[in-house]
């Protein structure tokens, strides 16, 4: 369990650096998920929909449905979080793997949005923590276009798609 909080806390400080590097900043609804109340933190339907992560072996396939209650306060990291349903399907390490309503905490299966406004950026990231007996995936992503979203997985995943500790991967919405 503690582990799995550590892999959190470096998936959001990975996401917040993939947000600086790539130039996503705030301003009302953008390709960033921003727009609505809240300073444009906390509307999340950008990451909505169906990804597809493209060069990866095996291939992952994400699925956010619909939001899961409403936009929540983050009052430990500033900032707004939404959790959703939805499926992670990766046939070669851990077949689908579904989140429903019930799994809106971070002790489980999860995919989560978060927001954050550091200095005047506004920015926005997605957290996906899935696992079966055998396997996890954990990554965190930031949408750079309405379509395109580039994702940083966790140090125990590198391996599973032969990926280096630097390496970014993209995921297209279909």
């Amino acid at each position: 369990m503690l582990r799995k909080k550590y892999t959190m806390l470096g998936l959001v400080i990975f996401a917040v650096i993939i947000l600086v590097l790539s130039g996503c900043g705030g301003g009302g609804g953008g390709s960033n998920g921003g727009g609505g109340g809240g300073g444009g933190l906390t509307n999340f339907d950008g990451f909505l929909g169906t990804w597809l992560s493209q060069g990866l072996t095996p291939q992952v396939k994400l699925i956010v449905s619909t939001k899961i209650g409403a936009v929540q306060k983050d009052e430990f990291l500033g900032g707004y979080y939404q959790y959703f349903t939805g499926n992670v399907q990766c046939d070669g390490l851990i077949g689908t793997v579904n989140i429903t309503e019930d799994d809106s905490n971070l002790f489980g299966n999860y995919i989560v949005a978060n927001s954050f406004s550091v200095e005047g950026v506004e920015g926005s990231y997605l957290v996906v923590s899935v696992s079966t007996e055998d396997k996890s995936i954990d990554f965190s992503g930031s949408l750079t276009a309405a379509d395109t979203m580039v994702v940083g997985f966790s140090e125990d995943n590198l391996d599973d798609f032969g990926l280096d500790e630097d390496d970014l991967c993209t995921f297209k919405k279909q």
